[in-house]
C-alpha cells in the first residue's frame, strides 16, 4: 500500500513538472515567435522602435555607466539597477540592445514558474497552471520582454522576493528573509515604487498565521535591515551629491504632470500641453528650473500637485479610480502594433479625460484601424 502511494505521489509529481515545462516552453515561444517578428537587431527598428522614449533613456544611461566606470553620468531622476544590467551585458557582448531583449525572452518565461509557485500556494495546483499559463500568453508581458524598460527584471525580482518570504513565513527560519530583503532592495532599484512594499510585508507578517510574535518581529527586522541595506548605497550617492536622502525624483513630477494635470485636462477641457505648461510655469515662479537641484524641483513639484489635490479632492480620486482601471483595461494595441511594424493610431488623450468610461471605450473604436 505505502509503495503505490509513493508511487501515485511520484507520478502526480511528474505529471505537475510536465505540465509546468510545458508552460515554460510555451511562454518562451511565444516570445520567441514576437522577438522574431520585431527584429531588434535591425538597425531602422533599433532607432525607430526600440530605442524610443523610456528606453532611449535607460540605453543612454547604460553606455554612461560603460564609458565611464560610475555613475557619473546618472542624474537623481532613475534609480540604477536596470541600467546597470544593460551596461553589464554591452561589457560583455558590446553594444547590442537586441541581446538585452534576447535574455529577457528567458527572464520572462522563467517567471511563469513564479506565478506558478505562488498560486500553488494561494489556490492549489490545478488554478496554478492556468494561472501560469496566463501568464504566458499574456500579450503585455511578452511585450515587455522585448522592450528596453524595467518591467521584465523587475517583476522577476520583485516575485521572488514575494515567494523567498512566504517559504520564510512557512518553514520559521531567518534566512529566507535576508534573501528577500535583499531581492526587494534590489526590485527597488530597478523600480523605486516598491520603496513602501516593507508596509504591506509587515501586514503579511503580523497576520500569518501559526508563527510566534518573537518570530514575527524578528523576521521583520531582519527583512527590513537587510532591505535598507541594500539602498544605502544609492541613497548615500544621492545625498553626497544632492544634499538629499531619496532615491529617485520621480514621484514629484509624476504626481503633477500626469496625476494633476490630467484631472485638470477633465475639469476644464483644455489640452494637456496647456495645462502641463500652465503648471510649469507655476513650478518655474517658485523656483523649479533646469539645472536647479533636482530634488528641490521634486518637492516644488509635489507642493503644487498636493496642493491641487486638496483643492479637488473627488475629482482627483474620480480620475485617479480612472486611471487606475484604464492601466489595468489597456490593450497595448498601439505599442504591439508598432513593435510588429504594422500602421496604428493613437488613442487621443481626449478620450483619456472623457467624462465617462464608455465615451472613452467609443474613442477608442473610432480611432482605431481594424
Amino acid at each position: 500500500m505505502e509503495r503505490d502511494v509513493s508511487r501515485r505521489s511520484l507520478g502526480d509529481r511528474l505529471r505537475e513538472n510536465r505540465a509546468i515545462v510545458i508552460v515554460v516552453l510555451l511562454a518562451l515561444a511565444f516570445r520567441v515567435t514576437l522577438f522574431l517578428l520585431v527584429r531588434p537587431w535591425d538597425a531602422e527598428v533599433l532607432r525607430s522602435t526600440i530605442l524610443v522614449t523610456d528606453a532611449a533613456g535607460y540605453h543612454k544611461l547604460a553606455l554612461g555607466i560603460l564609458q565611464s566606470g560610475s555613475f557619473a553620468t546618472f542624474g537623481a531622476f532613475r534609480t540604477p539597477a536596470y541600467p546597470a544590467f544593460v551596461s553589464a551585458v554591452y561589457s560583455v557582448v558590446g553594444i547590442k540592445p537586441w541581446v538585452v531583449l534576447f535574455l529577457q525572452l528567458f527572464m520572462s518565461s522563467a517567471t511563469a514558474v513564479l506565478v506558478y509557485a505562488w498560486a500553488k500556494l494561494a489556490v492549489g495546483r490545478r488554478a496554478a497552471i492556468v494561472a501560469a499559463a496566463a501568464f504566458a500568453v499574456q500579450p503585455h508581458t511578452a511585450l515587455y520582454s522585448v522592450t528596453l524598460m524595467t518591467d521584465t527584471l523587475f517583476v522577476l525580482f520583485f516575485f521572488t522576493s514575494v515567494l523567498v518570504l512566504v517559504h520564510g513565513l512557512r518553514t520559521t527560519k531567518l534566512a529566507p528573509f535576508i534573501v528577500s530583503g535583499a531581492l526587494l532592495g534590489v526590485a527597488t532599484l530597478i523600480r523605486p515604487v516598491t520603496q513602501y512594499f516593507p508596509m504591506v510585508v509587515a501586514l503579511l507578517i503580523l497576520t500569518y498565521r501559526g508563527v510566534t510574535w518573537r518570530f514575527r518581529g524578528r523576521a521583520f527586522a531582519v527583512l527590513a535591515l537587510v532591505f535598507v541595506l541594500t539602498l544605502t548605497p544609492w541613497l548615500h550617492r544621492n545625498h553626497a551629491q544632492y544634499g538629499h536622502v531619496g532615491l529617485s525624483t520621480i514621484q514629484g513630477k509624476n504626481l503633477l504632470f500626469y496625476g494633476a494635470s490630467y484631472a485638470e485636462v477633465a475639469k476644464t477641457g483644455r489640452s494637456l500641453e496647456e495645462v502641463r505648461a500652465e503648471f510649469g510655469e507655476m513650478a518655474a515662479e517658485r523656483g523649479a528650473i533646469e539645472g536647479n537641484n533636482p530634488f528641490e524641483n521634486s518637492k516644488i513639484y509635489q507642493d503644487i500637485a498636493v496642493s491641487y489635490i486638496q483643492s479637488n479632492p473627488v475629482l482627483y480620486a474620480k480620475r485617479h479610480l480612472r486611471g487606475i482601471a484604464n492601466m489595468f483595461l489597456n490593450l497595448s494595441t498601439r505599442k504591439i502594433a508598432e513593435s510588429m511594424g504594422v500602421p496604428s493610431n493613437e488613442l487621443p488623450h481626449r478620450f483619456f479625460a472623457a467624462p465617462g468610461f464608455l465615451e472613452t471605450v467609443r474613442g477608442f473604436l473610432r480611432s482605431k484601424s481594424s
